[in-house]
């Protein structure tokens, strides 16, 4: 293994160590212990607890924010190990300044992802009934 290849799955390695640490991790166990048991077989319990497709939406960006920041922080990191091993190579300097570019779009846009459901539903005449 060479030493570069190294270098680079201890930092990933601790990059995602990071990660774990810094990330809220949701309780996905939690329950009330079986008090809420439908007991007619034809009523089906609702798992998702939303009564609105914007109530599913938010659930969706909830659910998937942290994924989405990790990744972003990921490529972050890579655009600028792009750019620092480039070596004076005009080429990899622009990869990776296209890198931080596309990743701070991604996160711009999970900022704005409930305004931009907002905005939908607007636009499309969607009242939440």
């Amino acid at each position: 293994m060479t030493k570069t290849f190294s270098a680079v799955i201890h930092f990933l390695l601790l990059l995602v160590i990071c990660n774990l640490m810094i990330l809220p991790m949701p309780a996905l166990a939690q329950g009330d212990g079986g008090k809420n048991i439908t007991p007619d077989a034809s009523e089906l319990p609702n798992p998702l607890k939303v009564k609105s497709l914007q109530d599913l939406f938010t659930a969706v960006i909830r659910g998937l924010w942290p994924i989405l920041m990790a990744i972003a922080t990921v490529m972050v990191l890579y655009g600028a190990y792009q750019i620092m091993s480039s070596a004076g190579d005009p080429g990899k300097v622009e990869s990776g300044k296209k890198t931080i570019l596309y990743a701070a779009i991604g996160v711009a846009l999970l900022l704005l992802s409930s305004a931009i459901i907002f905005i939908l539903q607007n636009l499309l005449g969607y009242t939440g009934k």
